[in-house]
């Protein structure tokens, strides 16, 4: 069974299996699974240290974002970050969709 998260998570989540998610996460992600985010927020620190953060819908998050050596981030939505994304993985954006971070 997958992990589906459509209301909000009190304090952060761990994934080591699949997990989707269209909810609220306000404590963070520490992630070497697969998380498909199709819609809402992952605030806190996201720790992406393998495996695939697909975002296939609209996303926003406050927190730094770290995308290991061998993580990957596709974007086929829209990502709105506001904190930082220090990536060291593979970020692939596709033609309809957008990525936006500070610099």
């Amino acid at each position: 069974a997958v992990p589906i998260n459509a209301g909000a998570l009190a304090g952060g989540a761990g994934n080591a299996g699949l997990m989707a998610s269209g909810g609220k996460h306000p404590g963070g992600l520490n992630d070497t699974g697969t998380v498909t985010a199709s819609a809402g927020r992952i605030d806190g620190a996201i720790r992406h240290q393998a495996g695939t953060l697909a975002v296939a819908g609209a996303m926003a998050r406050a927190g730094p974002f770290v995308n290991a050596a061998g993580a990957k981030l596709p974007v086929a939505g829209v990502y709105s970050l506001a904190g930082p994304l220090t990536n060291a993985g593979t970020v692939a954006v596709g033609r309809t969709a957008s990525l936006t971070a500070p610099a």
